[in-house]
């Protein structure tokens, strides 16, 4: 499993962080820490934005700072929910694919072909998202909730 490493978003990969493993749960581990370690990059550089943002201007006569903090984190806050429901959407794609071929599929078995191109902004949670849509639109049936979703396997409702 390969893992683009830019400098900034948007930026050309400098490298690929790459992951060779025997057993499944490393791949999986391994995307789903990738995907938490890839929000608080985010987060890193747009405090670095920020920061920028909130130089004081010599002589002004109204201090910003709390509007441009507000409309900062709201920004924030509308891109980190697009990239949720864009990678939602990708990771129900990717499962109905899978489940044409097949009519059940080892989340642990196939993590990269569920995470696709979202692999490095997607993880657990996105999956469990896709999941119970897909659940709910009777798709697939329902995940166990009790259990791990790794030890889970996903299965084509007919």
């Amino acid at each position: 499993m390969s893992i683009p490493i830019r400098r900034r978003p948007g930026h050309p990969a400098l490298f690929h962080l790459t992951l060779f493993y025997r057993q499944p749960i490393a791949g999986y581990k391994f995307a789903d820490a990738a995907c938490r370690a890839n929000r608080k990059w985010r987060d890193r550089y747009r405090a670095e934005d920020l920061a920028g943002a909130l130089t004081p201007v010599p002589d002004a006569l109204f201090d910003l700072t709390e509007h441009i903090e507000a409309t900062f984190k709201a920004e924030v806050d509308r891109e980190e929910a697009l990239i949720i429901t864009q990678a939602v959407g990708v990771i129900k794609s990717n499962i109905l694919a899978l489940l044409t071929a097949n009519s059940r599929v080892s989340v642990v078995d196939q993590i990269g072909p569920v995470l696709g191109s979202t692999l490095s902004l997607a993880g657990e949670s996105q999956i469990i998202k896709a999941w119970d849509q897909l659940a709910d639109e009777g798709a697939v049936v329902a995940r166990d909730k009790s259990r791990k979703l790794y030890r889970q396997d996903l299965i084509a409702k007919r």
